[in-house]
């Protein structure tokens, strides 16, 4: 097994991804933002490339953590090499108020717009 992590560097906590062995992968620093968060690359035969990142959000109204995240995949998207290959967004978005079957954020949502504007 394949073990990408990024660590809180406090007591516990981080992100991590675990890769069987029989896939080839490697990470991708050149995403990493300042939030926790891992990212790596997946080759597949005959496949286009999977980036894959793991994003943690540890309050429910950091926006630092969510503008670090859109930075992070901006940066994806904007990378040549990234652009024909697939990206897979995982974690906990710790994301209190958005209504998921509308992708919106709910009207009785408490927490400011603006950090939910990049998952439109």
């Amino acid at each position: 097994m394949s073990i990408i992590k990024n660590d809180r560097n406090l007591n516990g906590g981080g992100v991590v991804v675990a890769v069987r062995d029989n896939l080839i992968s490697s990470p991708v620093t050149e995403l990493q933002t300042d939030c926790e968060m891992v990212w790596c690359k997946l080759e597949l035969v005959g496949y286009k490339a999977v980036y894959l990142t793991s994003f943690y959000n540890p309050k429910t109204s950091n926006e630092e953590g969510y503008k670090q995240f859109d930075i992070s995949m901006s940066r994806a998207t904007n990378m040549t090499n990234v652009k024909n290959a697939f990206i897979i967004a995982a974690g906990d978005f710790n994301l209190p108020g958005w209504d998921w079957k509308t992708n919106q954020q709910s009207p009785e949502c408490q927490h400011p717009p603006q950090i939910y504007g990049h998952l439109r």
